[in-house]
């Protein structure tokens, strides 16, 4: 497993405020491109990913703006951590993957997370 870097895990954690769990299109996207570059699209920082109609691009863009980016992510990942939690991405050695011990379902972000 290789190590997710602070980057990728804050473009992560700014991705469960704009996009809907199981979000099949966004997780094509990400099959695609980093989270990191999914994310400065959505903010107009870099092009439009291909594959999606603009009424839905601008749907997640117009959240994406609505969102401070830089400093709300870094909230986030403060709070689970001082719940003595940690926000695990794909990449980490504890992240769930599907297998038998671990049904689709259980995952928030199956297009997401679940490799």
């Amino acid at each position: 497993m290789r190590e997710v870097g602070e980057e990728e895990r804050k473009a992560r954690a700014a991705l469960t405020r704009i996009v809907e769990p199981g979000d099949e299109m966004v997780g094509r996207w990400l099959r695609r491109t980093t989270p990191v570059h999914l994310v400065q699209s959505l903010v107009g920082e870099r092009e439009m990913p291909t594959g999606v109609s603009e009424e839905k691009f601008e749907g997640l863009r117009l959240r994406a703006t609505r969102l401070d980016v830089v400093n709300k992510p870094a909230e986030d990942l403060a709070a689970i951590s001082a719940l003595g939690g940690r926000f695990v991405c794909p990449g980490d050695a504890r992240f769930c993957v599907r297998s038998a011990c671990c049904p689709r379902s259980c995952c928030a972000w199956s297009e997401l997370s679940c490799g």
